[in-house]
Parts: structure tokens; C-alpha cells; sequence
């Protein structure tokens, strides 16, 4: 109990200081385990490892449910494009490290899974910092992660049944698709029903998630699966909007403490390192950062996504993270991971997983997109005079860029290759690109346009398209009053979404338009 008690006082110390700084909390708690080691407090090693087994499995629960099946859509494609070539990339090289640093089989298998998948909870964060989760970029990047986590799962288990030969690989395996047919069906059929439409109260719905968990902990234990194959699958249960936002507030409270105690767990087990290991260790982290977003970065602009996006979204997945953690524990608890192995494993995805938000930010990807060739100018400004300009298009705006086209030149900058394509095929003048690139706002000519409207979510977007305007009025939609405050204060008209529905709008525009241009 006296372990236990340290490691949650640890935990609420590290977390603290991650909130402060606002970076990601998975590293500051690995450290903060490494120094408690380091202290000389009475830990118990047995119930160490016995947290950090338990913990991990409710990581992979919380993991499981914040990867919506349905929200990558039409980029799904592009999702499985871009991981098969980043899983290929990956354990072809960590096969390599493993090969010339003499690993065992098992070793080299382990730690070509291990950095095989990208940190979903520090990825999914940071877009949801950036407000990038419903743009075309936090759609790919997403489902890229969906894909490599399945995998991943699938390499656990299989990995589990290499003792059996080809029969163990084979029940491994269908045992892990029984598991996600399962989870896939009541995500699509069970779960919207019982959570949205039953009329649960709080309680009743926090009985019905924990009861599923225990379900297919108890499944992927008859299947002879490790215990966290079935949490990711309980949690991809759940995974699907709105369930998932009503399940994430009810386990929030438990999850997190999980997830805190889980990477503090981890840091507390660590073994210091041989000059060998620093090698592997140096060259993996190297791979991840550096070599993976070269060759992935063609992959996901022929995917479709702007030369900005593509950064971003390529840099957000040069990093290893829980999934590798897991593998890790999982092979140390068989005895097919040796300590060092499993501090090799640990210590390139603490490090990358610190360095990911700095590489992924807007000033890393602005100075990389700066010196990087533009494959598709937009239109000459001297084409451009008395016009519209809109960044960004949902499918709520369409009907009236038609309406307003009908009336004054509009010219749409978006993202998403399929929504330019369409609006295109309509007659009006669209252009794939990112909108919150200088280079492309200039090109548009936003001094000589009449009205600038952005449905762009992020604040530094709207400060840029502000000042490209000059004095140009900029409609900026936003989802509160206090973003609406903030909006105002850089210079621009907040139009609440929630406010001003599609009729309102389209009053509006005459009133301050229409005239005008009469």
C-alpha cells in the first residue's frame, strides 16, 4: 500500500507540471517514475509491476475510445495509405536496428511492433489543442492512427501465439477479429441504442460501460488473449460519436488516474542504460523524427492533403507512444523482453513523444512549408478584384457560396481535395490550398476583395487572415461568446454558428452585401 501511495503522489505532481507547461503529461510522469527509482523510497518491485499491468489495460480502454470509426469518412483511404507506409517504414528499419544490435527473434519482433504505432492520445491532444480535429488533416491523421492501433492489437496477440506455431498464430489471430467483429457491432448496433435512447441516468450508464469493459476483459481471457487486447476493444465499443463523449465523461475521473499511475509505474521500472542500448535507442529515435516524415510526406500529399497539412499531419506521427509501452510490458511480463529491451522501448517513446508536439507545431511546419516547392499555385491576383473570399467550405456553406456566387465572384480556398472538386464541378472558382498560409492569402488578393469569411477554427488563422486583408471586413464563424470576444478583439465579425442559422445568413448578406453591389 505504501508503493501504491507514492506512485499516486508522484503521479499528481508530474501532471501538475505538464498542465503548467501545457505539454503532453505521458513524459513528465516517465521521469518523474525514473527520479522516484533514483530517490531511495521504500518501492515494492512485485506491486510496481502489478500496477503497471493494471493500469496499462485501462489505458488501453481510454485509448480504444477516442478513435471514432466513422470520423476519418472519405479520408479513409488516405488514412491507409499513409500508416501501411509508415508500418512498413518502421519495422523494416527497427528490424534492422534490432538485427545489427544482435537481439534474439522475439527481441527484434517486439521492438519492430513497439515503434510501429503512433502515440494516439498525444496526437489526438494536440489536434484537439490546435482545433484541428474536423479539418481534413485531423480526419487523415486519425484514421491513421485507427489503422496502426488494429494492427498493433493484431501483432500483440499474435505475437503471443508464436509458441503454438502456425495453429497458435492462426487462433491468435481469429481470436482478434472475433474480438473486433464484436466490438464493431456493438459500436454500430448496441451501443447508440442503449446509451442515447434508453433514458439512462448517469449511474446507469457508467454501470453499463464498466460491465461492457469487464465483458471483453473476460472474453479476450477465454480467447487467451493478453488482458489490455480486450480493453482497446471495449473501448472501441464506445468509440463512436455520441457515445464516445458520454462514455469519456464518465470514466474521465478513473481513466485518467489509470493513465497517470500507468506511466509513473513505468518510469519507476526502468533499468539504467548500456552504451549499446543508447545506440539502438538513438538510432529508432532518429527513424521516427527524422526519416519517417521524408517518406511519408509524398504519401500523404498524393493522399490529397495540402503541403501544410501533410507536415503537420506527418510530423504528428513521427513519434511512438502508449501502444509501444504496452508491447513493451506485455513482452517484459512474458519473458520475451529482456529490461534493457523494455527501457530501450520506454525511452524512445518518452523522447519522441516530447519531441512531437514541437516538431508538429505551426512555426516548425510554417518554416519546413516555406522552403518546400508548392505543387499547385493559386490564381494570379490580377484575376481576383470585387470578390469573395472563402477559407474553408463545410457542407453547411455550399448552398450559400451558390447563392452568393450567383451574385458577386467568389473564390474558395479548402483543404479537402473532394470538396474543391465538387464546387468546381458547380462553376464556382475553388482552389486546394491551405488558407492559413501567407503565401496562398496573398495570392488571393484579399485587399481588392470585397468580403473575407473564414470557417477556420483556430484564432492565429483569423489573426493572419485579418492582416492579409487590410482593412478588407473578415466574417469569422465561431462556436461561443468568449470565442466570439477573442475574434472581435483581433479585428474581425464573429458570426456564432449557433446563432445565425443558414436563413439568418442569407438576410444578412443581402442586407450588407446584395446593396452593395447594386
Amino acid at each position: 500500500m505504501t508503493s501504491f501511495a507514492i506512485l499516486l503522489v508522484t503521479a499528481a505532481i508530474a501532471s501538475g507540471i505538464a498542465t503548467r507547461v501545457r505539454l503532453p503529461a505521458g513524459p513528465f510522469l516517465i521521469v518523474a517514475g525514473v527520479a522516484l527509482r533514483a530517490s531511495g523510497l521504500p518501492l515494492d518491485g512485485t506491486r510496481v509491476r502489478e500496477a503497471l499491468v493494471l493500469s496499462g489495460t485501462f489505458l488501453l480502454f481510454a485509448l480504444g475510445t477516442v478513435l471514432d470509426l466513422s470520423h476519418p469518412r472519405h479520408h479513409i483511404r488516405s488514412a491507409i495509405a499513409i500508416a501501411m507506409g509508415q508500418l512498413v517504414l518502421l519495422v523494416a528499419i527497427g528490424s534492422t536496428v534490432g538485427w545489427l544490435a544482435g537481439l534474439p527473434l522475439r527481441e527484434v519482433l517486439h521492438v519492430s511492433l513497439a515503434v510501429a504505432a503512433s502515440s494516439s492520445l498525444v496526437a489526438t491532444e494536440m489536434l484537439r489543442r490546435r482545433q484541428r480535429v474536423f479539418e481534413p488533416v485531423g480526419r487523415v491523421v486519425i484514421g491513421v492512427l485507427l489503422v496502426q492501433d488494429v494492427i498493433v492489437i493484431s501483432g500483440i496477440a499474435v505475437l503471443g501465439g508464436l509458441d503454438g506455431g502456425a495453429v497458435g498464430i492462426a487462433r491468435s489471430a481469429g481470436s482478434v477479429v472475433a474480438l473486433g467483429a464484436g466490438a464493431y457491432a456493438f459500436a454500430r448496433w448496441v451501443a447508440p441504442y442503449v446509451m442515447t435512447r434508453m433514458g439512462l441516468d448517469d449511474e446507469q450508464e457508467l454501470l453499463v460501460t464498466l460491465t461492457m469493459l469487464f465483458a471483453f476483459l473476460g472474453a479476450s481471457h477465454a480467447l487467451e488473449l493478453p488482458a489490455p487486447v480486450g480493453a482497446f476493444f471495449a473501448g472501441v465499443a464506445f468509440s463512436r460519436f455520441p457515445v464516445s463523449g458520454l462514455v469519456r465523461a464518465k470514466v474521465s475521473s478513473f481513466s485518467d488516474f489509470f493513465v497517470a499511475t500507468f506511466y509513473v509505474s513505468l518510469g519507476a521500472v526502468l533499468v539504467l542504460p548500456t552504451w549499446q542500448t543508447l545506440a539502438v535507442e538513438g538510432a529508432l529515435v532518429t527513424t521516427l523524427v527524422l526519416l519517417a516524415p521524408i517518406f511519408l510526406l509524398p504519401i500523404a500529399r498524393w493522399a490529397g492533403l495540402t503541403t501544410r497539412a501533410a507536415l503537420e499531419a506527418v510530423t504528428l506521427l513521427a513519434q511512438c507512444g502508449e501502444l509501444a509501452l504496452v508491447v513493451g510490458v506485455i513482452g517484459l511480463a512474458r519473458g520475451d523482453v529482456s529490461e534493457h529491451l523494455f527501457g530501450v522501448i520506454a525511452t524512445v517513446a518518452v523522447v519522441t513523444m516530447f519531441l512531437a508536439p514541437l516538431i508538429s507545431s505551426d512555426t516548425s511546419v510554417g518554416a519546413i512549408a516555406r522552403k518546400l516547392p508548392r505543387l499547385r499555385p493559386p490564381p494570379r491576383p490580377r484575376e481576383l478584384h470585387d470578390h469573395v473570399v472563402w477559407v474553408g467550405a463545410g457542407a453547411a456553406t455550399r448552398p450559400i457560396l451558390r447563392d452568393i456566387d450567383r451574385q458577386v465572384p467568389v473564390v474558395v480556398i479548402d483543404e479537402d481535395r473532394d470538396v474543391v472538386k465538387e464546387l468546381a464541378d458547380q462553376g464556382i472558382h475553388a482552389v486546394r490550398a491551405d488558407g492559413a498560409d501567407p503565401h496562398v492569402l496573398r495570392q488571393a488578393n484579399l485587399p481588392r476583395a470585397r468580403l473575407v469569411v473564414s470557417t477556420l477554427r483556430r484564432e492565429a488563422d483569423v489573426e493572419r487572415l485579418v492582416r492579409a486583408a487590410e482593412g478588407v471586413p473578415v466574417w469569422v464563424r465561431v462556436f461561443s461568446p468568449q470565442q466570439a470576444e477573442r475574434v472581435s478583439a483581433l479585428g474581425a465579425r464573429p458570426v456564432i454558428e449557433a446563432e445565425v442559422g443558414l436563413d439568418h445568413f442569407l438576410r444578412w448578406y443581402e442586407g450588407s452585401i446584395a446593396d452593395r453591389s447594386g
